[in-house]
C-alpha cells in the first residue's frame, strides 16, 4: 500500500445489548466469607498428547477462624489413581501402595495417614461429598486443568435458557465453556449422567480465569458450589501471572514447590514431590486468604477474578455506585461519542535500527495521576454527572494552548469532554489499517483535510502541542459533576490504609500511601512489597479498565443476538454472534478521556524533547526512550541531549504532579536500567526494529553489547526452543543479542536452535479449540483423548508454504502438546478448520500435497528484524521498508472508509499463537445501514475477482455493482480476507 492512498480506520461502539444481564446482589449485611471446610487436591498426569490421569493427592481441612485467618486442621489425606493404573503401569500402582503403607501414621500437616483410592472412589466419597454435599471449598492451583483430568466425559456447555432466564442462569453462565460429567456411565457408545448428581461446567474467560460451578441435574436445585483457584486469587491480588512455585515465594509460604527434573513416571521421589504440592498449596491458601481478608470488601475469594474485580469492589465498599445504574437515563449518545473517541495507548518507534544512547524514562503510575489531574474523583462521586455544549469554551481553550500553559495543572481540571473536529493536517489518534496485511493498529498521525472524528479534548490539546494549531472545532461537550451522592463511608485500604472518599481524591491518595509504605520501616521487607504492589494494581485497575471493560460472548454456532448500536448522531439495531456485555462501571466518558490525556502526557513529553533540540527513540504507553548521553551532541546526524538537559525537563514535569512531592519526588522518573549495580548512572543504549519492538542494552570492557531489557512482543508466543528450563525467556535476550550484534558489526553466531519449527502452544480453552482433534479422539476412551484445558501446539505457516488446495486464511496446524522440540516436526499436525492431518517441514517442497511448510525460528527472527513501521515513512519521506533505518518521519493519512467495531482486545493467548488467521473471528463488526462502502467498494474491483472471493455467481455480483442489494455480512468476510490477503489493486 502506497503511504499517500487513503486508509481504512474504525472506531469503536458503544453496541447496546438487548438481553439484559441480571445481576445477584448481595445483601448489605451479607454474612463474611467463613467456610467451615477444604478439599485441596492436585493431579499429575503421563507426558504424552493424552496428558491423562496417573494419581493425584488431596487433603481435606477443616477451618476454625482466628479472626479473619484460617487455621487449617488435616482430616484426611488421601491418594488417587486412575482406574485403569494397575493394569496400565502395574509398577507404578505398587509404588502408590508401597508410599501410602510408608507414610501410614506420619503427622505431615496433623494427618494421621495417606489414604489410597481409586479415582471412582475419590470422585464419590470425597469429590461429591466434600464439595457438593458437605459444600466445602474446592480448591487447587489451575483448578480447571486438575478437574478436566478427574472427569469421566465431556461436552459443549448447551444453552437451555428459557424465555425469561438472565445471564445469570447457570447454562447462559458456562455457554461457550465446557460441562464435564463425573457421576454415571457409558452406556451404548454414550455417556448418561447419575441422575441426582451435578456436572461441573467451566468456562475459560483466559489464561488465568475461568468460571467453575456445579450444574444441577435436571430438576434439582441450583448449587453453584465455591471453588478457589488460587492461581486467579493471586493474581488478582498481584497482578502477576504466577506459577505455584513464584506464587509461594510472594506469599512467604513455608513448605514451598519442590524441583524436579522429570514428570510423568511414578516412583517415591516423585511422589514426594507431588505430596509436597498439596502441602504448598494449603499453606498457599492460607496465606492468601489471609492478605485477602485484610481488604473490607463484600466480594468472596472465589469471585476476585482480576485486580478490577477487586478494585469495583473497594468503590462500592465506599459507597460509590456504578454512573450507569445511579443515572440510567444518561444520554446514549454521549456515550456513543466517547466510545469512538476511545483509543488506547501510544506505541511507536521513531528511531528505527539505529543504535543510539538514550535516557529512558517513565510517567509515574500514568493512568492514576491524570485522573488525578482532570477531576475523574468528583465525577465518580457525583449524584449526577451533566453533558454541556462547550463549544466556545474549547475553542478559547485551545487558542491558547502552549507547552507553558499545559504545564500548569489547572488548565488538565478543564479536559474532561470530546471535541468533534474537522482535520486538517491535526496529529490525532487513528486506529488504522496501515498496510494491507495488517489488523488494526494504533498511531498518532496528521489526518489530511476533510475528516470528521470525535476526539477526546486532551488529543485536541496533544495535537495543538504537536503542530503549534488548534484543530477545527465543530462541536464539543464537557462533562461536569452535580451534588454529591450520598452513603460515601471510609475504607481501609489492606485493612490498614485509611481512604475517606468524601474528603481525598482516591488516585491521588493511593499512590502517595503506596510510596509512604515503601519507605516505611514498620513492616518487614516481604509484607511491605506486597501491600506496595497490591496498592499499585488498586491503584490501576480502578483508574482506567474498569470503565472500558466489555466482555465479549461468542454464542454457540448459528446462534445470534439483537444489539442496538448508538452512534453520535443515530442509532441501528444489528445482529452479532458475539455481543459484548458491559462491565458493572463500564462508562467509557471517562475511559476515553483517560487514555487521551495519557496521550497528551506524552504529546508534552515529545513537545519539551524537540523544543530543546533533541529527539527519542521510541515511546510505549507511559515510557520514552530520549537520545542522550552524558555530555550531549546536538550537532550529530541524531542529535543528543545531554543527561543534565534531560533531568531539566523531567524536573519541569514536577510542576504537574498531583501528589505530596515528599512523597513522590518526581512524575517523570529514570527507570532502573539507566543504573548499574551500584546505582551510578551508565550509558544505555537502544535499538528498536517497530512499535514494541526494542532492546535496551549497555557495552561491556570490550565494547559488546549485555542485553539489559528485551521487548517480547511478536516473540513470547512461541516455546523455548532451547529446552532450559531454568530460564524459559533466555532463547529471546539470545535473539535479541544475535540482532544487535549483526546490526553493529560485530560477530553474531546463529543459534542452532534456529533451524527448528517455531511453535507456540494455546490451551483447549473451548469446545472450538477442541473440535481439531475430533477424528484423533474418536474410537477412544476420554482418558486417552486430547482433553480440555490440555496444552496443544500451534504451527506457524511459511510464505507461499500452505498445501495445495487450502484456503490460507482457513489453515491452522494443531497438534498434542510435545516439549521436546526434537520431536515436533514428526508429530501428526492437524488442520483446525477441516480435521485433515498433515506433515511439516521447514525447507521442503511447497506446495506438495499433504505437507506445509512451517516458519522455523530462524524464519521468525528474520521477519521480526524486517518488521516494518508502517504508522511511520523512512528519513528521505518514502515508505518505511523492511530496510529503513534512522529517524523516521510521521505518516500522513487521508481517510477512505470508516468501519465501526467492537472490542478489539479477544482471545489474546489464541491471537498471539497464530491460531486466528481472520479477524472475523475474534472482533465484532457493525454494518450501518445507511452506509454504502460495499457499493462503493464492490464497483472498484473485477467481476472477476469478486466471484473468486465470494462465491457468488455473477447476477448476484452485478446487483451488488448496481446497489441493488448488498453482500450479506458472510459475504463481506469473506471479501475482506480475501482482497486482504490476494488482491493488490
Amino acid at each position: 500500500m502506497d503511504p499517500a492512498d487513503p486508509i481504512d480506520i474504525a472506531l469503536r461502539v458503544y453496541a447496546e445489548p438487548h438481553v439484559k444481564k441480571r445481576r445477584a446482589r448481595r445483601s448489605e449485611e451479607a454474612a463474611p466469607w467463613r467456610p467451615t471446610a477444604v478439599l485441596f487436591l492436585d493431579c499429575e498426569t503421563t507426558t504424552d498428547k493424552a496428558q491423562r490421569l496417573n494419581f493425584g493427592f488431596y487433603r481435606y481441612c477443616r477451618i476454625q477462624w482466628s479472626g479473619a485467618v484460617p487455621v487449617l486442621t488435616c482430616a484426611e489425606e488421601g491418594l488417587f489413581h486412575a482406574d485403569d493404573l494397575p493394569t496400565r503401569d502395574g509398577e507404578g500402582f505398587a509404588c502408590l501402595q508401597a508410599f501410602a503403607a510408608a507414610h501410614s501414621g506420619d503427622t505431615i500437616g496433623r494427618a494421621r495417614s495417606i489414604r489410597l483410592r481409586s479415582q471412582d472412589e475419590f470422585l464419590y466419597r470425597v469429590l461429591y461429598m466434600a464439595g457438593y454435599r458437605q459444600r466445602a471449598v474446592l480448591c487447587g492451583f489451575n483448578l480447571p486443568f486438575d478437574l478436566s483430568r478427574l472427569a469421566r466425559h465431556a461436552g459443549a456447555a448447551r444453552s437451555s435458557r428459557k424465555r425469561g432466564d438472565g445471564d445469570d442462569a447457570p447454562s447462559a453462565t458456562y455457554r461457550g465453556g465446557f460441562s464435564f460429567a463425573y457421576w454415571g456411565r457409558e452406556r451404548d457408545g454414550k455417556w448418561h449422567d447419575r441422575p441426582s448428581m451435578p456436572r461441573i461446567a467451566i468456562n475459560s474467560l483466559d489464561s488465568k480465569r475461568a468460571l467453575i460451578g456445579f450444574v444441577p441435574p435436571k430438576g434439582g436445585r441450583w448449587f453453584p458450589g465455591e471453588f478457589l483457584d488460587l492461581r486467579t486469587l493471586s493474581f488478582a491480588l498481584t497482578d502477576e501471572s504466577h506459577s505455584l512455585a513464584s506464587a509461594c515465594t510472594a506469599f512467604g509460604v513455608e513448605h514451598g514447590k519442590l524441583r524436579t527434573e522429570h514428570h510423568g513416571s511414578i516412583d517415591r521421589a516423585y511422589l514426594t514431590y507431588a505430596r509436597r504440592d498439596v502441602l504448598a498449596t494449603s499453606e498457599l491458601f492460607v496465606a492468601v486468604i489471609t492478605e485477602y481478608l485484610r481488604h473490607p470488601i463484600d466480594l468472596p475469594p472465589s469471585k476476585a477474578f482480576s485486580p478490577a474485580a477487586i478494585g469495583k469492589a473497594y468503590l462500592a465498599a465506599m459507597g460509590v455506585a456504578p454512573i450507569l445504574e445511579r443515572q440510567p437515563d444518561f444520554p446514549k449518545d454521549v456515550l456513543g461519542i466517547a466510545m469512538q473517541a476511545y483509543v488506547g495507548g501510544r506505541a511507536e518507534t521513531r528511531i528505527r535500527k539505529e543504535p543510539v544512547p538514550v535516557r529512558y524514562c517513565d510517567f509515574r503510575s500514568m493512568y492514576p495521576t491524570v485522573c488525578a489531574l482532570m477531576g475523574a474523583w468528583p465525577l465518580l462521586t457525583a449524584e449526577r454527572i451533566e453533558v454541556r455544549d462547550a463549544i466556545a469554551k474549547v475553542r478559547r481553550l485551545l487558542s491558547g494552548v502552549n507547552p507553558s500553559t499545559v504545564f500548569e495543572p489547572s488548565i488538565w481540571m478543564s479536559l474532561m469532554g470530546f471535541a468533534e473536529i474537522e482535520t486538517n493536517d491535526d496529529i490525532i489518534p487513528v486506529r488504522g489499517q496501515y498496510s494491507l496485511r495488517s489488523g488494526w493498529s494504533i498511531g498518532v498521525n496528521p489526518v489530511r483535510p476533510g475528516h470528521r472524528q470525535w476526539i477526546s479534548i486532551p488529543d485536541a490539546v496533544a495535537s495543538t502541542l504537536l503542530t503549534g494549531s488548534p484543530p477545527k472545532v465543530l462541536r464539543a461537550i464537557v462533562l461536569a459533576p452535580r451534588g454529591r451522592l450520598p452513603g460515601l463511608r471510609s475504607v481501609a485500604l489492606g485493612g490498614t490504609i485509611p481512604i475517606d472518599p468524601r474528603t481525598m481524591d482516591f488516585f491521588e491518595a493511593v499512590i502517595e500511601r503506596r510510596a509512604d509504605v515503601l519507605r516505611s520501616a514498620e513492616k518487614d521487607g516481604a509484607e511491605r512489597a506486597r501491600l506496595g504492589q497490591f496498592l499499585k494494581t488498586l491503584a490501576n485497575a480502578t483508574s482506567y479498565g474498569i470503565f472500558a471493560e466489555q466482555n465479549r460472548r461468542q454464542l454457540p454456532e448459528r446462534e445470534t443476538e439483537k444489539v442496538t448500536v448508538h452512534l453520535p448522531d443515530r442509532t441501528f439495531e444489528t445482529t452479532t454472534s458475539a455481543p459484548e456485555d458491559l462491565g458493572r462501571y463500564f462508562f467509557p466518558p471517562i475511559a476515553a478521556v483517560i487514555t487521551g490525556a495519557a496521550r497528551l502526557m506524552l504529546a508534552l513529553l515529545e513537545r519539551s524533547v524537540l523544543d530543546a533540540g533533541g529527539t527519542y527513540a521510541m515511546v510505549d504507553t507511559d515510557s520514552m526512550a530520549i537520545v542522550a548521553s552524558a555530555r550531549g551532541d546536538k550537532g550529530a546526524a541524531i542529535p543528543r541531549l545531554s543527561w543534565a538537559e534531560v533531568d531539566e525537563i523531567r524536573a519541569r514535569f514536577r510542576r504537574l504532579s498531583p501528589y505530596d512531592p515528599s512523597s513522590v519526588p518526581d512524575l517523570l522518573k529514570l527507570e532502573e536500567e539507566n543504573l548499574d549495580e551500584h546505582g551510578r548512572p551508565r550509558e544505555l543504549e537502544c535499538f528498536a526494529i517497530s512499535a514494541k519492538r526494542y532492546a535496551l542494552f549497555v557495552r561491556d570492557t570490550r565494547g559488546d553489547p549485555v542485553i539489559v531489557k528485551a521487548s517480547e512482543h511478536g516473540l513470547g508466543h512461541l516455546l523455548d526452543p532451547t529446552g532450559d528450563v531454568g530460564d524459559p525467556k533466555a532463547w529471546m535476550r539470545t535473539t535479541w543479542l544475535w540482532i544487535i550484534r549483526r546490526e553493529l558489526g560485530l560477530v553474531a553466531t546463529v543459534p542452532k536452535w534456529f533451524a527448528s519449527p517455531a511453535i507456540g502452544a494455546v490451551p483447549v480453552s473451548s469446545p472450538t479449540m477442541r473440535r481439531p482433534f475430533a477424528e484423533l479422539n474418536r474410537g477412544r476412551t476420554y482418558d486417552e483423548t486430547v482433553k480440555p484445558f490440555n496444552f496443544v501446539l500451534a504451527a506457524h505457516v511459511g510464505p507461499f508454504g500452505h498445501p495445495t488446495g487450502v484456503e490460507p486464511e482457513r489453515f491452522q496446524l494443531v497438534a498434542p502438546f510435545e516439549k521436546d522440540p526434537a520431536k515436533w516436526l514428526g508429530l501428526e499436525w492437524i488442520d483446525r478448520y477441516s480435521g485433515r492431518q498433515y506433515q511439516v517441514t521447514t525447507s521442503g517442497p511447497v506446495g506438495a500435497i499433504g505437507v506445509a511448510r512451517v516458519k522455523s525460528y530462524g524464519d521468525v527472527v528474520t521477519e521480526y528484524r524486517a518488521h516494518k513501521e508502517d504508522k511511520g515513512l523512512g528519513p528521505n519521506g518514502s515508505p518505511c521498508g523492511p530496510e529503513a533505518r534512522g529517524l523516521l518521519l510521521r505518516r500522513s493519512v487521508g481517510v477512505r472508509d470508516v468501519k465501526y467495531i467492537g472490542k478489539e482486545a479477544n482471545e489474546l493467548d489464541e491471537r498471539d499463537a497464530g491460531v486466528h488467521h481472520r479477524l472475523d473471528e475474534i472482533l465484532s463488526t457493525y454494518d450501518d445501514p445507511k452506509s454504502d462502502h460495499w457499493q462503493e467498494l464492490v464497483r472498484s474491483i473485477p467481476t472477476a475477482t469478486l466471484t473468486r472471493a465470494s462465491g457468488r455467481d455473477r447476477s448476484t455480483i452485478k446487483r451488488w455493482k448496481a446497489g441493488q442489494t448488498r453482500p450479506h455480512a458472510r459475504d463481506q468476510r469473506s471479501l475482506g480476507s480475501y482482497l486482504v490477503n490476494r488482491w493488490t489493486p
